[in-house]
């Protein structure tokens, strides 16, 4: 053994030289020496036993006093074992000693039962004492041979013991290295172990495993494995109830922690039970004033927040505030976190912020409680739906958490959760899908697989597939959600109600209405019970429920749910919250229906305006390609305020009523149309603005350069560098559009309405604007007086309108077959009195039904189209042996907005009058040019520039318009033949025409996402190297045309591009209008180099007549006008 004091084995190594007489009396020795004369004589070969029971029981007698049981157990011990007694002295300070030598003395009695649970008591002091007490036992065989047999099953029991010891200490040192790593899976296995030897020994009562009950609760808490957390907890405590004071501290703190994980649950009654009788027994341990009694307060508060009693729960807050402020507690980041986050709850939206600001200055140097501030702060954005404070809020937390974390982490995955939130909301589900999915496979790896955290990555990830339509794959996500909650939590709990609310949207979308209304049902009952009949919840599940109803057709019922929704939503919302304006627009589709058509149209008003002030917040934020998105996921929403306002007015008698609602619904529709390309028109107008700051000047230039920089690493095939380059262009694009605001009102175009294009029409000028609807145009006109009319296409005519245009397109397209096949003579009496059935025929649907009123005092129309009318001439529109072109000159305009935003372009005297672009040699070999080029765009309609070679040969278009503009110009700048390149282009002075005539070519490939870079021009070396002879639209919109009054795109199919709704065909025109040129000829399809040279000829002899271009080009067109309509019309102008 080793004495308390550890002299043991000191005193056991004194010299044997010492005699010492037994006929001493021992009365004339001090204590010390009886004790020196004790371990003198144990430490002899042979013992003096008489001598060794005197000395050695005085000396333990002695310690005995001193209440040293340790060192008095060990001599009464060897002194014949006399401390039969000692059993009884067992107290608070009793030490590991003496446990050994107690179980020692039960071994000299043949007590082995007793033995053992005072060898496994030795164990509770986690001290390994294995080699001493075989010591001992040498000591003791020695001492007493007459107990060998005892002594033998004695030390075989120690011996068996102490395994047990070194097992719990080597599951020990296992479980606190994977408490270090963090395997709390691995942690929780070694725990049980330990727990279930220890029970099978004497330390099944003891403070030992009462700490690992409750440690293993703490490790299913942090695997949020909450049930398992409180059996544990819950064990722990009665261990500790049997052992301590009933007010020691540490009950106090498990019923705290179970309180937590009640409250986690949602067992809200448990936890504040719990959570008094903690601060019950704390009270008795700390000031009123002390930070644990705080801790206290703020888990009560918490409780009646979720329970949504605000004012006990503020109440509660204000008490741990109190206490905190005080005393400076850094706790008091919590409370001021959880005061916002109940501000948030209530909806107090002003209070928010103020509070989470008060954190920073406790948490500014603590990178990872930045990562939690920015958390916070950006779900408080995306809930008023501020989407882009939200979106940088998250992506800094991001940058924190993968940089100090690392990617395989819980914090981790909670952002890659909220970035996909908020792309959800902004309707970028293929970003949404890939945060949502990185979530889930982090917490899988993590996680148990029965974690509410999985269960949550399952409902994100379903909602991703609905909102793609793939109600098979969210349905099967939404059922895995499911079986998780089941397993974990309650059958009323509120997050049951999610998945089952959506549920029955996915049963409703699959048209199992019956089952649909279950869920519904189901998810409703749980809401009013636990949210209450007038929270949101249950709001948006009115909506869901009226929805399945407008699906059967029962309208009536569909309203009622609506009208009881759009009244939750009124009081909890803000007015411009996109919940308001889905309601809004259903409650307009359904008095639609039942032909309440005043409600109607108030209702897509109110929705609408909604979705345009969202719509310009969050492009602020969005890229090109995540605009569109946005815009496609609210479906055609103009369409459905269109048809309202058109019914609604045609009930109508009162007119200044119908002129309103008309002038209304333009107003609206030139807010919507052209919005998508409405920062690149803006970017433009800045860029050639003399007024613009050298801070946006360089951001610009740094723009076109990143632009010039991609063009050439994707010929290079440089993925890593294309990225980063990619990332550069985005983060410029957003940093332009926040600044979108300042930009429009510098131009004075932020609120765009009739009256400012009524400002520049002249009296004999109309504006046109069009609106393709899912199944109806509609036609807006407005003229210098703003007098407005506003009609809708019936379906069935814009059908047949559009089947004409396509007819008339077929009908130029065997033209040029034709002329190509030099069969034309024969062909083109048929082919004209063809075109001329078919124009009439538009001329009729548009003009005679449409627009005669109009235009009959009008001689020069501006017209917006949209749809398949963006490939229409109106100039060939044929009524009485006469074409539209011969009583009215006709301009395209994109949209409203653009129509404006050319009114103001500024023009400054440029360095030449002309630059021409002509009689390029396409069999040029080119030398290798850093230029613009699109080569990954090519490759999927190419391949490889070999076979581009054998499957499109570009023959030349001849000198013949350099002849004809040398008549006109006397000093024009040419590029021709090996000098028509891309590389003379991209550098070109100023100048007032720019003359392209070249190949023009339009590629159809939907792996091409922006629809600039399906535009192409051709210029020298097109059949020796296509890549390097090409360039797209998304090239030209970065040359500086500022000074430019005219491009004329002398090329066939120049005015080819991809038509978007509402924003016009998106190709080489529109490149050059943002490029700064003021109009744009181009053609709509290829025309025999003759006749457009012929054309050209006409027009250039015109404008040296000193006739304005949209003038020269009507004469010029009129000056054909008995040659079939596909030599003349193909060309139009855009611009003003």
């Amino acid at each position: 053994m080793i004495l308390w004091k550890g002299l043991a084995n000191m005193l056991r190594l004194l010299g044997r030289g010492i005699f010492i007489s037994v006929f001493f009396s021992f009365f004339l020795f001090g204590i010390e020496d009886f004790e020196k004369i004790c371990e003198e004589e144990i430490a002899k070969e042979e013992l003096k036993i008489s001598l060794i029971n005197q000395a050695c029981v005085l000396t333990a007698k002695k310690y005995e006093k001193e209440r040293d049981m340790g060192n008095a157990s060990w001599y009464y011990l060897i002194s014949n074992n006399a401390h039969q007694y000692l059993n009884e002295q067992e107290g608070e300070n009793t030490s590991f000693n003496f446990y050994t030598n107690l179980g020692h003395a039960y071994i000299l009695k043949h007590d082995f039962k007793n033995a053992k649970i005072a060898y496994e008591n030795v164990l509770t002091f986690n001290i390994d004492l294995n080699q001493t007490i075989h010591e001992d036992y040498a000591l003791l065989f020695k001492r007493f041979p007459n107990k060998e047999k005892s002594l033998v099953k004695g030390l075989q029991l120690w011996n068996k013991t102490n395994f047990t010891f070194l097992n719990i200490l080597e599951l020990s040192t296992k479980y606190e290295k994977l408490y270090n790593e963090k395997k709390y899976d691995s942690m929780i296995e070694q725990l049980q172990k330990i727990i279930k030897i220890k029970n099978q020994t004497i330390l099944k009562d003891s403070a030992s495993i009462m700490m690992d009950y409750y440690n293993l609760a703490k490790v299913y808490e942090e695997r949020k494995q909450y049930k398992n957390a409180i059996i544990n907890y819950q064990a722990s405590l009665n261990l500790a109830k049997k052992m301590l004071d009933k007010d020691h501290i540490h009950i106090g703190t498990t019923h705290n922690d179970l309180g937590l994980v009640f409250n986690e649950l949602k067992e809200y009654e448990q936890a504040e039970e719990a959570y008094f009788l903690a601060l019950k027994i704390y009270q008795k341990h700390f000031t009123k004033e002390d930070n644990e009694i705080a801790i206290i307060y703020n888990n009560l508060a918490t409780i009646y927040g979720d329970r949504q009693q605000y004012e006990q729960a503020l109440n509660y807050y204000q008490k741990a505030l109190k206490i905190e402020e005080k005393n400076a507690y850094e706790n008091i980041v919590h409370t001021y976190y959880n005061i916002g986050l109940l501000y948030q709850q209530m909806k107090e939206y002003g209070n928010v912020l103020s509070y989470y600001k008060k954190i920073l200055p406790w948490i500014e140097k603590n990178t990872l409680d930045m990562a939690t501030y920015y958390t916070l702060v950006g779900a408080y954005y995306q809930e008023i739906e501020e989407n882009n404070q939200a979106l940088w809020h998250y992506q800094e937390a991001l940058k924190i958490r993968e940089k100090a974390l690392g990617e395989i982490h819980s914090d981790t995955a909670e952002t890659y959760n909220s970035l996909g939130s908020i792309y959800e909301q902004l309707k970028d589900f293929e970003q949404a899908l890939t945060f949502y999915q990185k979530a889930l496979k982090i917490n899988q790896h993590l996680l148990d697989k029965n974690d509410i955290f999985i269960a949550i990555s399952h409902n994100n990830i379903a909602s991703i597939y609905t909102n793609l339509e793939e109600y098979n794959k969210s349905k099967i996500s939404l059922l895995q959600a499911l079986e998780i909650k089941k397993n974990i939590l309650k059958k009323d709990d509120i997050d049951f109600a999610v998945t089952y609310n959506n549920l029955g949207f996915i049963e409703e979308k699959l048209r199992n209405y019956a089952e649909a209304l279950s869920y519904y049902n189901h998810a409703l009952s749980i809401y009013t019970e636990v949210k209450g009949k007038q929270s949101l919840e249950v709001a948006i599940l009115y909506n869901h429920i009226a929805s399945l109803y407008k699906e059967k057709k029962a309208y009536e019922l569909s309203i009622e749910y609506l009208e009881k929704a759009k009244n939750i939503i009124n009081t909890l919302l803000k007015d411009d919250h996109t919940q308001r304006a889905l309601i809004y627009n259903n409650l307009g589709l359904l008095y639609t229906y039942t032909q309440n058509y005043k409600k109607a149209y108030a209702f897509n008003i109110l929705s609408f305006d909604i979705f345009l002030k969202n719509r310009n917040k969050n492009f602020k934020i969005l890229n090109h390609k995540q605009k569109g998105l946005y815009l496609e996921s609210f479906g055609n929403r103009i369409d459905n305020l269109c048809y309202a306002a058109h019914l609604y007015k045609a009930n109508l008698k009162h007119t200044p009523k119908k002129t309103h609602i008309s002038l209304n619904t333009l107003n609206t529709w030139l807010k919507y149309k052209g919005t998508l390309f409405e920062y690149d028109n803006i970017l433009s107008m800045v860029k050639n603005n003399p007024n613009t700051s050298q801070e946006t000047q360089k951001l610009i230039s740094n723009l076109n350069d990143f632009n010039i920089q991609l063009s050439n690493l994707k010929k290079k095939n440089n993925e890593t560098k294309i990225k980063e380059i990619e990332t550069q262009i985005h983060n410029i694009q957003i940093e332009f559009s926040k600044k979108n605001d300042s930009f429009k009102n510098l131009l004075k175009l932020q609120n765009i309405n009739s009256s400012q294009i009524v400002k520049v029409l002249k009296p004999h000028q109309l504006y046109i604007d069009f609106a393709r609807g899912d199944e109806h145009y509609y036609l807006f006109t407005l003229n210098h007086k703003n007098q407005i009319t506003f009609q809708q296409i019936e379906h069935n005519q814009t059908l047949t309108i559009d089947t004409n245009i396509q007819d008339y397109r077929n009908n130029t397209a065997n033209m040029a077959k034709s002329i190509d096949n030099k069969t034309v003579e024969k062909n083109q009496s048929n082919s004209l009195e063809e075109a001329k059935k078919i124009l009439s025929n538009l001329h009729y649907l548009i003009i005679q039904n449409h627009l005669t009123e109009q235009i009959k005092d009008k001689n020069h129309l501006i017209l917006s189209p949209d749809g398949l009318l963006n490939y229409l001439p109106f100039e060939a529109l044929y009524h009485n042996n006469e074409y539209l072109i011969q009583s009215h000159k006709i301009n395209y305009i994109s949209s409203g907005k653009e129509f404006v935003r050319q009114t103001k372009i500024i023009h400054q005297k440029p360095q030449k009058e002309i630059i021409i672009f002509a009689n390029a040699n396409f069999d040029a070999t080119l030398k290798s040019y850093e230029i613009p080029n699109k080569d990954s765009l090519l490759a999927p309609m190419f391949g490889n520039p070999n076979k581009v070679k054998r499957e499109r040969v570009f023959s030349s278009l001849g000198k013949g318009e350099i002849d004809i503009l040398k008549k006109y110009y006397k000093d024009p700048l040419i590029f021709k033949e090996k000098n028509a390149t891309i590389k003379n282009l991209m550098q070109l002075p100023s100048s007032k025409i720019l003359h392209l005539s070249t190949h023009g070519l339009f590629l159809e490939d939907k792996n091409i996402l922006n629809p600039m870079q399906k535009s192409l021009l051709i210029f020298a070396g097109g059949n020796t190297n296509f890549k390097q002879a090409t360039v797209s639209a998304l090239d030209l919109s970065t040359l500086d045309l500022k000074d430019t009054e005219l491009v004329v795109l002398s090329a066939c199919q120049s005015g080819l591009g991809e038509i978007q709704t509402a924003e016009g065909i998106v190709g080489l025109p529109k490149a050059l209008l943002q490029a700064g040129a003021k109009n744009v000829i181009m053609s709509l399809w290829t025309v025999s180099n003759k006749k457009t040279a012929m054309l050209m000829d006409y027009f250039y002899a015109n404008i040296a007549q000193q006739q304005n271009y949209s003038t020269a080009l009507q004469n010029a067109k009129i000056n054909m006008i008995n040659m079939h309509p596909y030599y003349w019309s193909s060309f139009i102008l855009s611009g003003l």
